[in-house]
């Protein structure tokens, strides 16, 4: 059996500290935002106000793959003789030095989903990214009008490697230009009589605090793969008195799906095995 590496979230606007194990057996890590001792809506500002910034600082001239996003969740730790404490980013979006930890499996009632990890070819055996196989995305019931060759792993027209990345260290999701504007598009139908004006620059879409909007549903591997719910307060967040949506237009032709979208899950690494499992929990109970 393949070694695997265990990372539970408990995300972005929730408490202030989280933990990386959920049994007894696990290694146990006491996180801090960078944003710790903020209100919920002045992390999400801050949050958005950096994503704003990296997509303005990506330009055409940048030749090579960047992971744009800030450092999110820091771990204290100490290490050598005399002890010393040190400081640790834990992010799943570059080349993270794991910590093995044995065949842990996250304590819940919930059904597990597993999906197979994509290997970029020219990163074999090891990766930065984690790319996994996206072919659809939809909003209720309704399917996007969405190729899946939009979030495949491939090579652009410049020669770089692209597709859709999970990344515990980007504060949001950003979908590639064809998939938010579908996105954007049938949210707009959907909720046609609910919709307000945004608060601020940058967001797309909002609606007044209370009211419904759908979850998302992402559609992984083409066989044998499985759905992961979305609901919509893991794409949706507080601004002001209104509701936005937290998804954005990403800057490059790769698909990254960020922390606020992974709240409140249990995520399982297994690199021994190149697959990633997730499970719907309560991460407030940890």
């Amino acid at each position: 059996m393949g070694t695997t590496s265990l990372l539970c979230l408990a995300l972005l606007c929730s408490s202030s500290m989280a933990f990386t194990t959920c049994v007894a057996a696990g290694l146990r890590l006491e996180l801090t935002h960078v944003d710790a001792n903020r209100t919920v809506e002045e992390r999400m500002r801050r949050a958005m106000a950096r994503t704003r910034q990296h997509r303005l600082a990506s330009t055409d001239a940048v030749a090579a793959p960047i992971h744009w996003m800030k450092t999110q969740y820091i771990a204290e730790y100490v290490i050598g003789d005399p002890p010393q404490r040190a400081e640790a980013i834990i992010d799943t979006g570059s080349n993270l030095s794991h910590l093995f930890v044995g065949g842990l499996s996250p304590s819940s009632n919930a059904p597990v989903t597993s999906v197979p990890f994509l290997q970029n070819p020219n990163e074999d055996p090891y990766s930065t990214f984690y790319y996994l196989p996206l072919t659809g995305i939809a909003v209720g019931d309704t399917t996007l009008d969405v190729p899946a060759s939009a979030f495949a792993l491939r090579q652009d027209s410049s020669g770089q490697w692209v597709g859709t990345i999970i990344d515990s260290g980007s504060p949001f999701t950003a979908l590639v230009d064809v998939a938010y504007q579908a996105l954007r598009d049938e949210l707009a139908r959907q909720l046609s009589g609910s919709l307000v004006q945004p608060p601020e620059d940058g967001l797309d879409l909002c609606v007044a605090r209370g009211k419904v909007v759908p979850p998302l549903v992402l559609h992984l591997g083409m066989s044998g793969g499985g759905d992961l719910m979305v609901p919509s307060e893991n794409y949706w967040g507080p601004v002001d008195d209104a509701t936005c949506m937290m998804v954005f237009r990403s800057p490059s032709e790769s698909t990254t799906i960020g922390n606020y979208m992974q709240q409140n899950m249990h995520l399982l690494y297994d690199l021994g095995n190149n697959v990633l499992s997730f499970q719907t929990a309560d991460c407030s109970s940890m």
